[in-house]
């Protein structure tokens, strides 16, 4: 569902509310909308796909897909991060890593894409070495920014999937109570000869409006009742290609994370170029707050295209900063 940014002020800002028979305060959105976010390019290099970003207790855990499989950094500040190294070799796609508080001996987890056949869930104690679960989870097609949050309300683990559908690419939710178990049954089904996704298997969360397509969820659990997201949403131009298109992030909110009411306006507004895709987590640091992300100049196309349309190829690894405002968080 689509609101303007006005109404997603009102909303959650200001003073305390209730919405929906849940009561809100703090100025959450009046904070992240007040001061413009800023940009920052950091330093590292293979970055070849999505990025996840967790704090692991006083470390930051930074990974990526390279050209040779999943990369780990880590940084104690946030800003300096050290050489990334292979953590878990290929052939592994989209996917992402995720704290699990309930296991003190393996907290770090990921979900990811094996042969673009299947999800299975890796562990691991702190991202130096993982181990893969042989069962997979889910034997679907979830070619995009695939996440897994431990949700402290429900005390049960909570997926957003890529889904694709008659509204086209989509965000799909997934809850289970273990990870050593099949989510869901089922191949999925196939799209323009790819596949296969899911549609109706699962709970869509964040669904087409006005022809943009959902990409990553980027979705964070604030509070028990209040879940931020921010979806990068892919507005075909077909200017230069039958692909092409910008992928711009918008805020959203949930009070439950399976409805999300969607920002229409960009949160950060790339104009006709570019790419930014952000990660779950908004860490406080200091007198700011900080995402981050990736960053490409080139449009939605393949690198060679972007070769011939004179594009920079590649991803900058970004952190976006929202300068504190004087509001506090609920």
């Amino acid at each position: 569902m689509g609101i303007s940014r006005r109404e997603l002020l009102a909303g959650l800002g200001g003073s305390l509310i209730t919405l929906a028979g849940v009561k809100y305060g703090g100025g959450i959105m009046e904070k992240l909308f007040s001061n413009k976010p800023e940009i920052e390019v950091l330093n590292m290099e293979g970055i070849k796909s999505f990025v996840t970003m967790v704090k692991l207790k006083d470390k930051f855990i930074l990974g990526f897909n390279g050209e040779e499989g999943y990369m780990i950094s880590y940084s104690k500040d946030g800003e300096d991060f050290s050489k990334p190294f292979l953590s878990i070799p290929n052939p592994i796609d989209f996917g992402g890593i995720f704290i699990d508080p309930k296991d003190n001996q393996y907290p770090l987890k990921g979900l990811f894409s094996v042969d673009r056949k299947s999800l299975h869930i890796f562990y691991s104690k702190d991202g130096k070495k993982f181990s893969k679960l042989e069962e997979s989870v889910l034997d679907f097609v979830c070619d995009s920014s695939n996440q897994v949050i431990y949700d402290n309300r429900l005390k049960k683990y909570v997926a957003y999937l890529r889904g694709f559908g008659k509204e086209g690419r989509k965000v799909v939710r997934v809850e289970t109570s273990r990870l050593d178990r099949k989510w869901i049954e089922g191949k999925g089904k196939i799209i323009n000869g790819h596949g296969g996704y899911i549609d109706k298997e699962a709970r869509t969360v964040m669904k087409n409006k006005a022809g943009y397509d959902v990409y990553n969820p980027a979705v964070t659990q604030y509070s028990d009742n209040l879940y931020l997201a921010f979806p990068s949403l892919f507005e075909a131009t077909y200017k230069l290609t039958e692909s092409d298109g910008v992928c711009k992030p918008h805020m959203a909110y949930s009070k439950d994370g399976k409805n999300f009411f969607i920002s229409e306006e960009p949160y950060i507004d790339l104009k006709d170029k570019g790419m930014l895709f952000l990660s779950q987590g908004i860490f406080p640091i200091k007198n700011n707050d900080y995402m981050y992300g990736i960053l490409s100049e080139k449009t939605h196309m393949t690198d060679e295209n972007a070769i011939k349309f004179g594009m920079k190829q590649g991803y900058e690894f970004v952190r976006i900063r929202h300068k504190h405002s004087g509001y506090s968080w609920c």
